[in-house]
This record gives C-alpha cells, structure tokens and sequence, in this order.
C-alpha cells in the first residue's frame, strides 16, 4: 500500500520552481551539514513516498515563494515542505 501524501507535500508539488526538483522534504531536521526528512515524489526513483531519508551536504538553501529548497553538493534539489522548528535560525546571542 502506497504511503498517503500529507496535503502540504502534493500542493508544493503543484507549484513550478523553475528548476529540476529532486524531491520533496516533509518536516526536514537539520542534521549536521545535512537533512534528514521523509521523502515525497523522488524524481530519481531511489526511495519509496514517506521514507525517512538523509540528503548529502548542503551547499545553500533557495527561498522561493514561501518555500525553502535544500541545495547539495550532489546537485540534488529538495523542496522543504514545513521544515522543522529553528531549521535556519541563528542561536540567540
């Protein structure tokens, strides 16, 4: 049986991004220099919807149109769908 796509993942899916979207991210942790996350429609067909999954380094990180997008240094482009709390945030001084 197929994992249930959350709402928030198949309405960013929706959207044009204007790049070659990797995957989508639902609520991504900071984990290192990396992300870990379940994964929504892999574009490169590695994982299955709902799997938790760990990107490879981050080289930086796109806002676009209320969205974060994870870039890393495999070339590989993550939509963030509800990233966790304090993803990108500093620590208060």
């Amino acid at each position: 049986m197929d994992a249930k796509i959350p709402d928030e993942v198949a309405n960013a899916a929706r959207m044009n991004f204007g790049i070659g979207v990797t995957a989508y991210l639902h609520n991504a942790e900071s984990c290192g220099f990396s992300l870990t996350g379940q994964i929504y429609f892999d574009y490169k067909d590695r994982f299955k919807n709902s799997r938790l999954i760990r990107t490879s380094d981050v080289l930086e990180f796109v806002d676009f149109a209320g969205y974060l997008i994870a870039m890393t240094c495999t070339g590989s482009a993550y939509v963030l769908v509800e990233p966790g709390c304090g993803l990108l945030t500093f620590p208060s001084e």
